[in-house]
This record gives C-alpha cells, sequence and structure tokens, in this order.
C-alpha cells in the first residue's frame, strides 16, 4: 500500500532508513552465523560417532542456511536503496513482501533442523 505526501523529508527519514538496513544485515549476519554453526556440527557427529544415518545433512543444511543469509542481505541492500528512492520521491509504503519471505525461510529452516535434531538418535 503506497502513499504519496507532500511532506519534506527530514533527516530523520534517512537515519530510520539507515537503523532498519543496519538491522537486516545484522539478521543476515545472525542466518550465516547459524548456519556455519550447523554447518560445523557435521564435524563434531563424526568424531562422536553418531548419527552415521544422516553424517552429511548438518554440512548440506548449513550450506544452504548461509545462502539464505546471503539472500537476505541482498534483498536488504535492495530494499534499502528502494526505500530511499520512495522517499526522495515522496512515496511511501511497506514492502510486506520482503517480510513474509523471509519469515517463511526462517519458518522452514526451523522446521528443518528440528526434524534433523530428532532424527540423530543420539
Amino acid at each position: 500500500m503506497e502513499k504519496k505526501s507532500k511532506k519534506s523529508v527530514k533527516p530523520t527519514d534517512y537515519l530510520a532508513l539507515e537503523r532498519t538496513f543496519l538491522a537486516w544485515i545484522r539478521t543476515s549476519i545472525s542466518i550465516i552465523a547459524f548456519g556455519l554453526i550447523l554447518e560445523k556440527f557435521n564435524v563434531l557427529i563424526r568424531v562422536m560417532n553418531i548419527g552415521h544415518s544422516l553424517p552429511d545433512l548438518s554440512r548440506h543444511m548449513g550450506t544452504v542456511i548461509i545462502a539464505i543469509g546471503l539472500i537476505v542481505l541482498i534483498l536488504a541492500i535492495f530494499h534499502f536503496f528502494l526505500s530511499i528512492k520512495r522517499l526522495k520521491s515522496g512515496v511511501y509504503g511497506s514492502n510486506v513482501g520482503l517480510y513474509v519471505i523471509v519469515t517463511f525461510f526462517v519458518v522452514i529452516l526451523s522446521l528443518l533442523t528440528v526434524i534433523y535434531v530428532f532424527l540423530l538418535k543420539i
């Protein structure tokens, strides 16, 4: 939902965009870190000789999560510049699609991680 506004753009508007962008960067770093941890979990499984039926699943899941973290970062950059363009043109609106996509991926990855932990047979 976009609205045209005749208000002048204030510096605080740009600062709010920057804070939002930094929050997206923190989110993507967290997702990437989770992927790295899950990928390295494969080493722990091999050292402890547990989870013989799923030895490489954590590595693959970690790689996918890292890729999703990078996608979130790219979407954040795109959203930041799109928001600046909208702000300069006086069009205000929310990009709900980005939030839905990221939430969907987080829910799916959380479910896959829970399933993986239950399949480990520790």
